[in-house]
């Protein structure tokens, strides 16, 4: 076997190591066009690291991983990292096994619909995380359409462009210690300007100006939002989480408070219309109304 990063070789007779034993850095694999290969990283990953990687909580990591063996098929990796951002790895974690086959279905019929791909695209991608979790749907014609090459090659070469597609071309660049962003052909769409910047996701990015304050801009540059925030999470689900005060509440995707900023913490962005929340001390979930939900 051998390293890209540092080119060094030697024998794996029985496992293929996910990282190099010299270096430590990940070994991308020669080749990345079938749907095995690429379901294979992900499940050396969980066998690694447990499939606590997929809860919501480390979508940053997991994506993070995810792009060391995807860099170059960016287009594909941003597919599988759209899927992370709306929490498709969680979902089928946390689904109970009887209900496994309906949870598929409903995952590939809403990431098809939501995004505005073809059924093939949606397949492919939810099986990858499904069976990084040995989780296999039982449907024939799941299983027929995954598998076809034309399928793989589809998600791989993706070239729909709708109202969304615009910020999952954007990455975050830094210049002169100011952050900005940048299209996946290396052209500056939102110039270095920000002392603090955030991914995109779900249309918009937290950014920070020079007073440490938190506001959400557009794939555009345009603020939804008054730099008034001490901190802000990334959207999930429609909501994104802001701190001011010490206190934490929702604003939607108008810049619209649309939960009170009453809460000592939050735990996890929504998913599922739900969230989880600290209020004097006690733990529970609410829903998107701010309404509190018993479990």
């Amino acid at each position: 076997m051998k390293c890209n990063s540092c080119n060094a070789e030697w024998n794996a007779p029985n496992s293929n190591p996910i990282n190099c034993p010299f270096c430590g850095k990940p070994i991308i694999p020669e080749k990345t066009e079938s749907s095995i290969e690429v379901q294979e990283i992900l499940r050396n990953l969980v066998q690694q690291y447990g499939d606590s990687l997929f809860q919501p909580s480390n979508k940053g990591k997991l994506s993070g991983l995810l792009s060391d063996y995807l860099s170059h098929n960016r287009k594909l990796l941003k597919i599988l990292q759209l899927a992370i951002q709306e929490n498709i790895p969680f979902h089928i974690l946390s689904c109970k096994k009887e209900e496994q086959d309906i949870t598929l279905k409903k995952l590939i019929t809403n990431f098809k619909t939501d995004n505005f791909i073809e059924e093939s695209i949606s397949i492919y991608v939810v099986n990858c995380f499904a069976y990084a979790l040995g989780i296999t749907c039982g449907e024939s014609q799941l299983k027929k359409e995954v598998n076809k090459k034309s399928n793989i090659k589809k998600a791989e070469n993706i070239v729909h462009k709708t109202h969304q597609d615009d910020w999952l071309e954007l990455e975050c660049y830094k210049s002169k210690d100011r952050y900005g962003y940048k299209n996946a052909t290396g052209k500056i769409v939102i110039p270095a300007q920000y002392k603090g910047a955030e991914p995109f996701n779900e249309g918009f990015a937290a950014v920070q100006n020079d007073d440490y304050k938190w506001a959400f801009i557009d794939s555009t540059g345009k603020k939804i939002c008054h730099f008034k925030y001490d901190r802000a999470e990334s959207f999930s689900d429609g909501l994104a989480a802001v701190r001011f005060n010490s206190r934490w509440g929702f604003i939607n995707e108008h810049g619209v408070l649309v939960i009170p900023i009453k809460y000592e913490s939050v735990f996890y962005s929504f998913v599922d219309g739900e969230a989880k929340v600290r209020e004097g001390g006690d733990h529970y979930y609410i829903n998107k109304s701010g309404e509190r939900i018993d479990k």
